[in-house]
């Protein structure tokens, strides 16, 4: 779940509206190593500011400037990890982490980073996690503990990461996604039922917002056809074994962000997969949830009239 943050170098920035953020520091520290008590906890993501109109990774991208990875600088915890990677927020702008695992995969992440950008981003206008190449560090023996503490991972997984065993770790700057704001999506598995389960939560209208349902329904469309194209087939440099394991987050904004894209340089053989029939049926879903709630933003403003219209005193 990680090769999501780097994104959309060449596109202008477009601020429209930022969601309001609120950081929570943990400052618990026990090393006991936790699964995520919701199924709405993702791998690494956290809340962050969003524009409605483009990806978090934009807002961000500039503003990173340098692998400044310390502990001292890192959210405290919980961490949330996959089978093989943790993410830790900064500090001092949780919109930014990194992404740490273990020293061995160093040419798949960095193949990952190159097709992020080159392909994903450049390419085909997609966004993507990647805010700089990963790197090899050296990590003291008390911070590779540290990393340790206060594991959570995503609901069903058994396995954590060990960064105790080596002296090298491979970190990687990443934009953090925002948790409340988005939701990870997938064709099949935990990652389906989740995904399901999480647009029925983020996509129901809050009572007295203006939450533009039409332009979210379009950059829906934008974006899974984009995607159709990048997984179509093996020529032109598209990415077909990005169907393998598939997962990509789902912001509420209807973007579409790539994460894991690691998993594309781990074996050959998932180059010959193929998903977009799955795809398919999953914007199916995507876009029916958004019809309806078409339909509630409308019969919350009937009722907010009619609630008005009644406290009115008769004459």
């Amino acid at each position: 779940m990680i090769a999501f943050t780097l994104a959309l170098l060449v596109i202008p920035y477009i601020y429209v509206y930022v969601y309001k953020y609120v950081v929570k520091l943990e400052t618990s520290t026990s090393t006991s190593r936790k699964y995520a008590p919701s199924s709405q906890v993702m791998w690494y993501t956290h809340a962050n500011n969003l524009s409605s109109t483009k990806s978090t990774v934009q807002s961000v991208y500039h503003q990173y400037q340098r692998l400044d990875f310390l502990k001292e600088n890192l959210v405290r915890g919980p961490h949330q990890c996959g089978y093989r990677k943790c993410v830790f927020p900064l500090r001092t702008d949780p919109r930014i982490g990194y992404l740490v695992e273990g020293s061995s995969d160093a040419e798949a992440m960095i193949n990952a980073f190159t097709a992020s950008k080159n392909i994903i981003e450049e390419k085909y206008g997609m966004d993507h996690i990647y805010l700089a190449p990963p790197k090899i560090m050296s990590v003291s023996l008390d911070f590779r503990k540290w990393m340790e503490m206060n594991m959570i991972s995503y609901p069903g997984q058994t396995y954590f990461p060990e960064f105790t065993e080596q002296p090298e770790v491979l970190v990687q700057a990443v934009a953090i996604v925002p948790e409340e704001d988005s939701i990870m999506l997938g064709i099949k598995g935990p990652r389906r039922k989740n995904g399901l389960k999480g647009i029925e939560e983020m996509f129901t209208p809050k009572n007295n917002e203006s939450w533009n349902i039409t332009d979210v329904e379009i950059t829906v469309k934008r974006d899974f056809a984009l995607l159709y194209r990048l997984v179509e087939d093996e020529k032109d440099d598209k990415l077909p074994c990005l169907c393998a394991d598939f997962q990509i987050f789902l912001l509420r904004s209807g973007h579409l962000i790539h994460l894991d894209v690691e998993r594309c340089f781990e074996m050959s053989s998932l180059m010959g997969k193929r998903c977009v029939p799955k795809l398919q049926e999953l914007e199916t879903l995507v876009l029916n949830r958004l019809q309806r709630s078409h339909l509630e933003q409308v019969q919350q403003r009937m009722g907010a009239i009619s609630n008005s219209s009644s406290s009115y005193p008769q004459q």
